[in-house]
């Protein structure tokens, strides 16, 4: 059970960064997911929300909803790296 010594608080510029370090490295395999799905723009949607947060944003139920439709992206993939990049693109927005 968590107690209180294992929350780790984050001020908002260090979630920005963290943020902005995921939507990084995600869009970096973006192309991996896109080659197979090329119409399906949930990841990038994921990865762009993540981006725009980092760069000072506002924390909004976008995100949230980026994320979760980024996820459900992963689970129609056509392979086993184009699922791991759409989880990626989750998690970045996720990191928010």
């Amino acid at each position: 059970m968590p107690t209180d010594s294992d929350r780790i608080e984050l001020s908002d510029d260090e979630l920005r960064e963290i943020a902005g370090y995921a939507a990084d490295c995600a869009r970096t395999v973006l192309p991996i997911y896109e080659g197979g799905l090329p119409a399906d723009t949930r990841p990038r949607d994921a990865v762009d929300a993540a981006r725009t947060f980092a760069e000072g944003g506002p924390r909004t139920n976008r995100l949230r909803q980026s994320a979760w439709a980024a996820y459900k992206a992963a689970a129609g993939a056509e392979s086993p790296g184009a699922a791991d990049a759409a989880r990626s693109a989750s998690h970045a927005a996720a990191a928010a």
